[in-house]
């Protein structure tokens, strides 16, 4: 019988099918790598190909995470390394030395969680969420990363969109994101996973074409002015 859930998430099975998945995608993954470092040196600051950030799964949890990119930079290299997920390619190394997961809950600002979960305190939701990610490692896919994403296609941070929002505001985007990390959790299985793989996938291909027929086109124009 298939496993589910937390024996799925906490299985040498899982574990097997996200260093295959992630090996894999190795010639893709620095491929991508290489280009974004050459990419970003010749458009940031020296010395700000990479940079750590501190993350959090829940309050009181707190961990540093590698990406690629000047968090300073709004330049449109930073933007599109954000919005197609290029930024996290490093925690691909996350995944295989097994500090973080392929599919797993994702990790936020310390203070923004603090927030989100400050927003539906004292509620069932509330702790069904807390007992779901205190059970898991930071992950890269999710439910909730392909959901936020898509509906984020300038790439701007969570953290920086709800900042100083709306009590409400900030409340449905906690039961939103506590819904689906709780589903993700208690559904996890290798079907689902997979899944989210596919998912994952079309929404970084459906953002990058967004990025490319909003910026190329006035970018291509221009260069035809110059000439």
């Amino acid at each position: 019988m298939p496993k589910v859930g937390e024996a799925w998430i906490k299985s040498p099975g899982k574990r097997a099918f996200e260093v295959a998945a992630v090996g894999s995608l190795s010639p893709a993954i620095g491929g991508a790598a290489l280009s974004t470092v050459v990419l970003l040196s010749a458009s940031q600051k020296p010395g700000r190909v990479t940079h750590h950030a501190a993350r959090s799964l829940y309050p009181g949890h707190i961990f540093s995470m590698q990406k690629f990119g000047d968090p300073d930079s709004n330049s449109r290299v930073q933007r599109l390394c954000h919005q197609a997920m290029i930024d996290e390619l490093p925690q691909a190394l996350d995944v295989l030395r097994g500090s973080m997961s392929l599919f797993g809950p994702r990790a936020d600002k310390p203070d923004h969680i603090v927030k989100l979960f400050g927003a539906i305190e004292g509620t069932e939701l509330q702790k069904r969420w807390l007992e779901a990610r205190s059970e898991q490692k930071p992950g890269i896919i999710s439910s909730y990363s392909v959901h936020s994403h898509t509906h984020n296609l300038e790439g701007t941070p969570e953290y920086v969109r709800f900042s100083g929002s709306e009590e409400e505001v900030l409340r449905q985007n906690a039961i939103i994101r506590a819904r689906l990390d709780v589903q993700d959790f208690e559904q996890a299985s290798f079907a689902h996973d997979r899944q989210l793989l596919v998912s994952a996938g079309q929404m970084v291909l459906g953002n990058y074409h967004h990025y490319a027929e909003s910026h190329l086109p006035p970018l291509q124009a221009l260069r035809n002015e110059r000439t």
